[in-house]
């Protein structure tokens, strides 16, 4: 198998190979080795590619096809929307579904100033950097968090990447919302806005329903949350309970019922469904009252 006795061999005789029976990720990852397009690829079947692009392709495909490594992660960037994003093992692998909290939070910021923008728990940065790159960064303050200093070190060079200089933004370490309590850096007449994709999945829920290379090689950090997924929320939303200001209005994702929840829970906020898609999962406003 993956046996290439020639130098070469044309795109034609490749996308004919029977050792590659996905095609689908074979093409993807000639379009990554070869540094072309789908378009190209099907236009030009002619042309040759050398041995050692075989052999890259080759092994960009075992790894894929028999140790289940995400082509994002062999790839090492995801394209979503309109922005390529730099992901590896640290952090979740975007999922298009993303742009939803993406495109609400851009409607309520657009136009805005001085507020504080927050993305908690910010992973490969996807959401604070998309959001930056429409409305732009200035007349606001930004600040990236998230536990894992590896995550934070993607989300840094996403920033930088996409946005530009990050001098002026804040990348720190933190649990939560912890950071917000530091009095000495807000003074009350700033308006805060939360973006939190926070881990909602129940834990018996990704056990016996994610997929096998999901669980093999993207952060379980990043998808656990407790019992009935709600853990890392509660925790959050205690910690704003000691937030001396009200001016807070965050965006979240979860289930429908896990909503209904924390509705319960913490009546100190509104909260309000802004967008669904699939599986009955829901982009969430909330505003602390």
């Amino acid at each position: 198998m993956f046996i290439f006795s020639k130098l070469y061999m044309n795109i034609q005789d490749l996308l004919s190979n029977d050792d590659f029976s996905n095609k689908k990720v074979l093409l993807k990852l000639m379009c990554f080795v070869l540094d072309t397009s789908k378009e190209h690829i099907m236009s030009h079947m002619e042309e040759s590619v050398d041995g050692q692009d075989l052999e890259k392709i080759r092994g960009y495909y075992i790894e894929y096809n028999e140790n289940k490594r995400p082509l994002e992660y062999i790839m090492g960037y995801v394209e979503i929307g309109d922005v390529r994003v730099k992901v590896n093992e640290n952090v979740l692998i975007p999922r298009p579904e993303t742009e939803y909290m993406i495109e609400s939070a851009v409607e309520f910021l657009d136009g805005k100033k001085d507020f504080v923008i927050t993305d908690i728990g910010t992973g490969s940065g996807i959401i604070g950097v998309w959001v930056a790159s429409k409305i732009g960064i200035e007349w606001n303050k930004w600040i990236f968090t998230d536990i894992s200093e590896g995550a934070l070190w993607v989300a840094k060079m996403n920033f930088s990447e996409i946005i530009g200089d990050s001098r002026d933004v804040k990348f720190q370490i933190a649990n939560l919302a912890d950071f917000l309590l530091d009095t000495n850096e807000f003074t009350g007449s700033e308006n805060i806005c939360i973006l939190a994709n926070l881990p909602y999945i129940p834990d018996e829920t990704f056990e016996n329903e994610t997929s096998d290379h999901v669980k093999k090689w993207e952060p379980a950090l990043a998808f656990l949350g407790g019992d009935d997924g709600l853990d890392l929320y509660r925790i959050m939303l205690e910690q704003l309970k000691k937030f001396p200001w009200d001016n807070i209005t965050a965006f979240f994702e979860m289930m429908g019922w896990q909503m209904d929840v924390l509705i319960k829970e913490f009546p100190e906020w509104s909260w309000e469904v802004v967008d669904t898609f699939h599986f009955n999962i829901k982009i969430v406003k909330a505003i602390k009252n």
